[in-house]
């Protein structure tokens, strides 16, 4: 799922530059954008799985997953230059000028960091809820005791049962 959102990403960050035409002194054909678009994803997604920056989130500090987020921007950045010299010299005009190309690629880069901060925040919240279960003794040993213990201990309820006490010396 990671790395689907990661695609997207970089799919808005292509979009959104692209439909800025800040960078862009001529206006290209829709041909031209849409290889520009699989170009980007494509370079981004088979650097991704080198990189697995899509994996472990959860697991990797912080530190660690920013580092695999930026390898993942950077390395993507180096190899979409040098397609992109590598076009320049054999048509003589670039697929896509480098200051749009380095505006998408930190574009995405801000949005993947925000995105993975977003993924342990909401995985942390979804944890320290489910962890804040009170242990409580249930008072009675009869069959109905028994069941409200199972019943309390499966739902999504704030208790959690530990014991059951009687105060009949024969149970």
């Amino acid at each position: 799922i990671i790395l689907l959102v990661d695609m997207l990403i970089v799919a808005f960050s292509f979009s959104i530059t692209n439909m800025s035409g800040a960078f862009s002194s001529t206006s290209i054909s829709p041909f031209d954008v849409m290889r520009n678009y699989f170009i980007i994803i494509g370079v981004f997604f088979i650097v991704s799985f080198f990189t697995k920056s899509y994996a472990y989130i959860i697991r990797l500090s912080a530190l660690t997953d920013l580092f695999r987020t930026m390898m993942l921007c950077f390395v993507s950045m180096i190899i979409l230059v040098a397609i992109n010299i590598a076009v320049y010299q054999f048509h003589g005009s670039p697929l896509i000028s480098m200051w749009e190309l380095a505006f998408v690629v930190l574009l995405a880069l801000c949005l993947m960091i925000v995105e993975r901060l977003l993924v342990k925040y909401i995985y942390k919240r979804f944890t320290t809820i489910r962890n804040k279960r009170h242990k409580v003794m249930i008072l009675g040993s009869t069959m109905k005791s028994v069941i409200l213990a199972h019943w309390l201990r499966d739902g999504e309820g704030k208790y959690d049962p530990v014991a059951l006490l009687s105060f009949n010396k024969a149970t």
